[in-house]
């Protein structure tokens, strides 16, 4: 049977616990002390320097991890010292605190950390730098293209499309930086270069982001990742075979009867799943008469969990046919509601946003007026008249 989930340690208990003879003890305790707050913080803070030298990397990790959650830059010098420490979780968890503390000096250790012995390091400087200073971590990205190190390549080339692609299930969400188009072609040139990859991971990660931003190029290599030619490896297999079957989406007529097909392999199993959705997004957005009905079919079903579904296929399809069917499901179930909220923001035109309107103002629930509020306000007043 499956119980409650024990409860954290009171800060009394927590400092007594770092003492005990149990590595394990010591980790849970210092994994508790990450969780303190107000007054109580410089206790932790004491009370988790040490165990950065603690003889188990076990209780070494959940120190650093919970330095990093307190955000305290006092000992952001003691957490750039654990990038050589001799456990690759220790390194890799100190990378990532050292990122939460921001400023100008954790912005130089991650910059060192670029260039590092270590590859879990490296790594996860190069997400780092990219979510802390985008314009460093796209020229980080780059360079590291260019590694031999198949993860670090491969995540340099996601990055890529995600720095200059914006959020794909967010069309209309503000950009969080702006590029020059000298910049788009500089990195579609960089992710062209790794299509032929010997290693299909590099070659599908940089096929992904080059369909991201676009580029029908990368079409041969997404149908291979899709029919299982190239093969997708890796704890984010799951996310870049999304991103794939995303990027077929965009296929140029050339391919589209290819694309239609290998979509389709995937779009029409029996079993829902993220894949199953994702490919009849993309075959909705090649204007696939099957994917097409199935969706305004699902919008009318008598199973709720179907319309959500439904109204997610929409907005990610942008499919401006179930305009009708999606202003219906305003007077469903909040969850129906909130995933029409979603779709029609997407959609866009003047009903979309007259019925967000709308809805601000006639619910009585706040967190759906907020939602209603903000995708009327991301549709421009130019779309009123559409």
């Amino acid at each position: 049977m499956f119980g409650l989930p024990p409860l954290r340690r009171t800060l009394e208990a927590a400092l007594r616990d770092v003492e005990s003879d149990k590595p394990e003890v010591r980790a849970a305790a210092a994994t508790d002390l990450g969780f303190v707050d107000g007054d109580d913080a410089p206790w932790a803070l004491g009370a988790l320097r040490p165990l950065l030298e603690d003889s188990a990397s076990v209780v070494r990790a959940a120190a650093v991890t919970s330095l990093g959650i307190l955000r305290d830059g006092e000992h952001l010098e003691a957490l750039a010292r654990c990038f050589d420490d001799e456990d690759p979780r220790v390194r890799q968890e100190a990378t990532v605190a050292v990122a939460s503390l921001g400023g100008p000096r954790a912005l130089e250790v991650l910059r060192a950390g670029l260039e590092h012995p270590h590859a879990e390091v490296r790594y996860q400087a190069l997400l780092a730098l990219a979510v802390c200073a985008p314009e460093e971590g796209l020229g980080a990205a780059l360079s590291a293209l260019e590694s031999p190190d198949r993860w670090i390549a491969s995540e340099a080339a996601l990055l890529a499309g995600q720095l200059l692609g914006g959020d794909p299930e967010r069309p209309r969400a503000t950009p969080t930086h702006s590029w020059d188009e000298a910049t788009h072609r500089r990195v579609r040139e960089a992710l062209a270069r790794r299509l032929d990859d010997l290693d299909d991971r590099v070659a599908v990660c940089a096929a992904a982001s080059l369909a991201r931003l676009g580029d029908a190029t990368a079409t041969p290599v997404l149908l291979a990742a899709v029919r299982g030619t190239r093969r997708i490896v890796g704890d984010d297999a799951e996310e870049v075979t999304l991103a794939v079957l995303n990027g077929l989406a965009l296929a140029p007529e050339r391919y589209q009867t290819e694309a239609r097909a290998a979509l389709g392999a995937v779009a029409w199993r029996l079993l829902p799943s993220p894949r199953r959705l994702h490919a009849r997004v993309a075959l909705c957005r090649l204007g696939d008469a099957r994917a097409c009905q199935e969706l305004l079919a699902q919008l009318r079903s008598p199973w709720p969990a179907r319309r959500v579904e439904a109204a997610k296929m929409a907005r990610l399809a942008r499919y401006t046919e179930a305009l009708e069917p999606l202003l219906g499901l305003l007077a469903g179930s909040t969850e129906e509601v909130f995933a029409a909220v979603e779709a029609l923001g997407s959609l866009g035109g003047r009903r979309a946003r007259e019925a967000l309107l709308r809805l601000s103002v006639d619910t009585e629930d706040e967190e759906l007026r907020v939602a209603a509020r903000r995708a009327a306000a991301g549709l421009s007043c130019e779309e009123e008249g559409s």
